[in-house]
């Protein structure tokens, strides 16, 4: 028997333990929560390198081309034989059309996931000790609360590996939703300082001495410099959301083109006025030179308090929707790897998964202190790959045989786009 019959063979077993009544609803909720998280403290810091103009034509056009990944996904998915078990995933459409790569595409989306989990965890180390200082819990435990490698530790146990043990994505629809109204409430605060004197930072008086600085610089449309490079991956890694369209697609119950595409426009339309809003405050209110994390440049208060309890919230709920998908990838890698093994039916392996996925993530993240490199390489290598050159060369290779039809001729061109940017980002954040 062929390797690739011997892995057809669990995938389709393994769709008759799936639901298919996941609606357009939770299906989007999921995809924007999926979207935000990090990002939403790293794109302001990274929309003034090149000038607001530039930031905003960079964030049109990764929304664009996520819309455009998006939906070829969803068409390979519909189209592919397969996948009418529905249970479809990178690597199992890899499978058909690129055989050679179907083992190393499912390592790259779950190295992809893997690494913004990590980012979550890092971003929850980050945010609490602060809480815990403006709440005056500092001095208690013998300074423990203050601690980065507390708060990641608990927040680990006793929210995130829960949440990453649930088995579909529809059943995080109730925490998609209250991580969404967390972020929502960030960005609302953030648009209100803008015009709110007593709210904005930059009207007290005196200025703080670590933001007086930004303050006083006018925003500029086009700043010309090179550095703008380090920062594309991570526009790309805002609307990414590609790992999770399978899963999506698998459990909604009307996954025809027309639905999906409605759930696919919705989803970054909905994250792209959220950016907007976000982007447009923070320039508004602290010019062109913005901090890695925004939370850091406004005073402390308990607005502000609230704002990275939120923010905290929106990363813990949106940690199980990178588990899921990385957790999926694996399992179909280990099913190519040993094709005799039944590890879509064993509780033993999907725990133990999930459990390496988490621990192993829980390490780095105690190890690892810098978010905004995390995300760009991240973006720049792994969020590249699944959203722009996996996409369009799936595209391309279905409709090998059709001529090169509009459609085609965008699919390949999203191909030479992911390759050239992987390229000079990667170049940019380790080089400039």
């Amino acid at each position: 028997m062929s390797d690739e019959s011997l892995n057809l063979i669990p995938r389709q077993r393994a769709s008759s333990l799936k639901t298919h009544d996941g609606t357009p609803t939770a299906s989007i909720l999921n995809l924007v929560k999926t979207i935000l998280g990090a990002s939403l403290l790293a794109l302001p810091n990274a929309i003034q390198a090149g000038g607001y103009l530039v930031g905003f034509i960079l964030l049109g056009m990764s929304a664009s081309a996520a819309v455009f990944g998006l939906d070829i996904l969803a068409h390979c998915a519909r189209n592919m034989e397969h996948t009418k078990s529905r249970d479809s995933t990178y690597g199992g459409i890899a499978l058909d059309l690129v055989p050679s790569m179907g083992k190393f595409i499912d390592f790259a989306v779950a190295i992809k996931c893997f690494g913004v989990s990590i980012s979550y965890l890092i971003i929850v180390g980050d945010l609490l000790p602060d809480v815990a200082r403006e709440w005056g819990l500092a001095e208690y435990m013998d300074g423990l609360l203050a601690e980065r490698h507390f708060w990641i530790t608990v927040v680990f146990l006793f929210v995130a590996v829960p949440l990453a043990t649930l088995k579909h994505l529809d059943s995080l629809r109730v925490w998609s939703l209250i991580g969404n109204i967390a972020a929502l409430f960030l960005v609302f605060v953030v648009f209100i300082s803008s015009f709110n004197t007593s709210l904005n930072p930059c009207h007290q008086d005196p200025l703080p001495v670590n933001i007086a600085e930004q303050c006083a610089a006018p925003n500029v449309p086009f700043v010309p410099t090179i550095q703008i490079l380090k920062y594309v991956s991570i526009f790309i890694f805002g609307f990414t959301c590609h790992q999770n369209i399978f899963t999506i697609h698998n459990e909604i119950e009307d996954n025809g083109r027309q639905n999906m595409r409605y759930v696919i426009v919705s989803s970054i339309a909905t994250t792209l006025c959220i950016y907007i809003v976000l982007l447009g405050s923070s320039l508004n209110t602290f010019g062109p030179t913005i901090d890695k994390d925004l939370l850091k440049m406004y005073p402390k208060s308990t607005l502000m308090t609230i704002c990275r309890l939120c923010i905290t919230l929106l990363v813990v709920t949106s940690y199980p929707l990178q588990t899921h998908p990385c957790r999926d990838n694996i399992t179909h890698l280990l099913a190519k790897v040993f094709p005799r093994m039944d590890v879509f039916h064993s509780a033993r392996i999907y725990y133990g998964i999930t459990g390496a996925i988490c621990l192993s993530g829980y390490i780095v993240a105690i190890c690892v202190t810098d978010l905004s490199k995390v995300l760009a390489v991240v973006g720049a290598t792994a969020s590249t790959f699944i959203t722009y050159i996996l996409p369009g060369l799936f595209y391309t290779k279905l409709h090998q045989n059709d001529g090169w039809t509009t459609r085609r001729i965008g699919a390949a061109v999203l191909f030479c786009a992911g390759l050239t940017v992987m390229t000079v980002c990667l170049t940019a954040i380790f080089v400039l």
